[in-house]
């Protein structure tokens, strides 16, 4: 075999290799033009010390993801940001996008390098500055499109967009390029969230009934799952929730009204640990008030009584939640004391906790009397 047959030989099986790792990352989408350019990647990554085995798709695959890519030469780092960019194009995968961001923003340092390739287009400074500048921050522009404009349907491509803004936000990228992505991502993120919350604040406001509130609450938990549980479509249900639902709890018996409310029970519980946490104090009253509602509707005290400790641990003066645990303790105290089921001293102390928090409730009072009675 001569030197050219060996040479046309390995170019082809890594060709082949190359396919293999596209359809792996692409579920086999078409590649098109451009596969023996593209194949370089892999015999740029065959020369790189400790690099992967370039015919395995699952060794190519965790090596792209976790490489340092400081470590590698431009020329490599400029093949992985090409793949990625394409693997995003065909996609859309939010992974793939933010893995394109890295790759172009690490390649953009690589000054020199640039210039040299770009003099070779007969590109000026201000075309290699707006060259990258597009190929960084090229998929979170996208997806910032696109996270809008399928919010209302919550669509798997919008979902992938929308993921790809809260991923962005948190990529380990340098400097100046963090700041702009993140800046960047955030800004979109937080317009497709107020564009897709609108028009509920809207139909919210009007108090509707629970047939209409039913449907609005289950988009709400949609779009917090839509959005990456973010904090702004927590607010929101603590914001505009609270009035609507009180006219449904009057109407509703206990089992529709938390049938109704089940949906939104994991975002209301992330923004009260946030405030555990002391992480948000925003809406601090209007998100226990939401919990309150979990409370409200529990037919057993074990679950009730924990919900309304929490509460009162946040807003000690809560009104709601110092009166229904008066209450509750006060008739533990009455129903326990005929037959003595529970210790004195622990009658005693409960009976002191509900009048410290409600002594004018006549559950107390009536907890009260019994006692003077029972007391030797």
């Amino acid at each position: 075999m001569d030197a050219y047959t060996g040479l046309l030989i390995s170019r082809l099986e890594l060709e082949d290799a190359f396919l293999s790792l596209w359809e792996a990352e692409t579920a086999s989408a078409p590649f098109g033009d451009g596969l023996m350019r593209s194949a370089g990647l892999l015999a740029e990554l065959q020369g790189i010390a400790g690099g992967p085995n370039v015919f395995d798709p699952k060794s190519m695959a965790r090596f792209l993801r976790t490489v340092s890519l400081r470590s590698l030469p431009p020329k490599c780092l400029h093949h992985i940001a090409l793949f990625w960019s394409r693997v995003h194009a065909s996609t859309g995968q939010a992974e793939a996008g933010c893995l394109s961001t890295a790759a172009w923003s690490a390649l953009a340092i690589e000054r020199s390098y640039l210039v040299r390739l770009l003099d070779e287009l007969g590109a000026t400074e201000e075309q290699r500055v707006l060259a990258i500048e597009e190929r960084v921050l090229g998929p979170v522009t996208s997806a910032a499109g696109l996270a809008a404009s399928e919010a209302s349907e919550c669509s798997p491509r919008g979902f992938m967009a929308a993921k790809l803004l809260a991923d962005a936000m948190r990529l380990p990228i340098d400097e100046p390029w963090r700041s702009r992505v993140t800046a960047t991502a955030e800004r979109a993120l937080l317009r497709s969230i107020a564009s897709a919350l609108d028009p509920l604040e809207s139909r919210l406001a009007l108090l509707p009934e629970p047939a209409e509130l039913n449907g609005l609450v289950k988009k709400l938990d949609k779009l917090w799952r839509y959005f990456g549980n973010h904090l702004q479509v927590e607010r929101f249900v603590a914001e505009h929730m609270v009035d609507p639902l009180w006219p449904a709890y009057r109407a509703l018996s206990s089992r529709d009204f938390l049938d109704l409310i089940a949906p939104l029970e994991l975002a209301v519980d992330a923004l009260v640990r946030r405030n555990e946490r002391g992480e948000e104090v925003a809406f601090l009253s209007n998100a226990v008030d939401m919990l309150a509602f979990y409370a409200f509707v529990q037919n057993d005290d074990e679950f009730a009584v924990p919900i309304y400790r929490r509460i009162l641990k946040l807003l000690p003066t809560h009104r709601n939640a110092r009166r229904c645990l008066a209450e509750i303790l006060a008739l533990h105290v009455v129903s326990s004391l005929p037959d003595a089921s529970s210790p004195l001293v622990e009658l005693e102390r409960a009976l002191a906790e509900a009048e410290s928090l409600a002594p004018d409730h006549e559950a107390v009072v009536r907890a009260r009397t019994a006692m003077a009675v029972r007391r030797p």
